[in-house]
């Protein structure tokens, strides 16, 4: 039971809460109106934003979320929608991966029919040309993009699996009752899963040798990593830090240098050694040790040669020094 004298207090906790969602409200549209006009500024080099084909995707598990209204450097209102596609991908409201998946299943079983037309008992392609087709067709279609779905649950790709699973025994001619484990370890291919992180650890790399990448921020620390309890959040960092330690990221960072390639001093090419290219007469030893020895004796030679085998390569650079 509430007192009188207890209402008045309820009274101000209420204003209070309204209060603190109003200035939530404002801040984070100020937040976002000022990340827009950053955007706005770096096209200003000469592209212009089509209004038409831009929108505003507020990213919440809210049911009724509230409504930001963001304009354009013209005076132009955003549209707000809660999905939009970008790139082939499917980015909606609540981040879910099933929109995605119920678009690129359908897709990915119509590129099996292919498969099927170009299999058969006693004529048609053979394996390796099968499993080639399924690898341009089907997995192409089916693994591009999962950078972006690294929160994404694994009961969702369960479609993608059977559909994974079915063009192997499609290409392979594999019984119903072979384990799956024989026909990824016999062909070399990766579960979905793992190739999932493999995908996502291949995209912190590029972002580790790049210091100015726009998507950089995905790999730093961030406060919500300090409650790892909590099953219902997991971070790009968090998912990559779990599937490999980070310590074994050992890259270098990329070194762009300041010349444009455009303004470097276009290289002169000799081809007129090309007409003695596999011949081993006098004339054509005499005449390439001479014009080797009178036009380039000025510059430093040096001589380069390479190999590589099915799991290394390697490479030489020999040069005279100069007397």
């Amino acid at each position: 039971m509430i007192s009188q004298r207890e209402s008045p207090l309820l009274r101000g906790r209420g204003w209070f809460l309204l209060l603190g969602m109003w200035f939530g409200y404002t801040l984070l549209k100020q937040m976002c109106q000022r990340s827009l006009f950053k955007v706005c500024n770096l096209c200003e080099c000469g592209f212009k934003i089509s209004s038409t084909k831009s929108a505003a995707v507020p990213f919440t598990r809210k049911h009724d979320s509230v409504p930001i209204s963001l304009i354009l450097r013209d005076s132009t209102r955003l549209q707000m929608k809660n999905q939009y596609k970008y790139l082939g991908l499917t980015f909606p409201r609540k981040g879910s991966y099933s929109k995605h998946v119920r678009s690129v299943a359908p897709k990915c079983r119509s590129h099996l029919n292919v498969i099927r037309m170009l299999k058969g008992m006693s004529w048609g392609a053979g394996k390796r040309s099968l499993l080639t087709v399924y690898m341009s067709l089907v997995r192409s279609v089916k693994v591009y993009g999962m950078e972006a779905y690294f929160f994404t649950s694994p009961s969702l790709l369960k479609p993608l699996h059977k559909i994974q699973n079915d063009a192997l025994r499609l290409c392979t001619g594999a019984m119903a009752s072979t384990p799956l484990i024989c026909l990824h370890h016999t062909w070399d291919e990766m579960p979905l899963l793992i190739r999932h992180k493999f995908f996502c650890l291949k995209f912190k790399a590029h972002l580790l040798t790049s210091s100015d990448h726009p998507a950089q921020s995905l790999i730093e620390d961030c406060w919500q990593e300090r409650f790892p309890d909590s099953p219902s959040f997991c971070s790009f960092n968090m998912f990559t830090k779990v599937a490999v330690d980070h310590s074994i990221f050992a890259s270098a960072p990329l070194r762009i240098p300041n010349i444009p390639p455009w303004s470097l001093q276009k290289p002169t090419v000799d081809l007129t050694l090309l007409q003695f290219v596999h011949q081993t007469t006098l004339r054509s030893l005499h005449f390439f040790s001479g014009r080797i020895y009178t036009i380039y004796m000025t510059i430093v030679l040096l001589y380069t040669d390479g190999s590589k085998t099915s799991t290394r390569a390697g490479c030489s650079i020999y040069t005279e020094e100069k007397k």
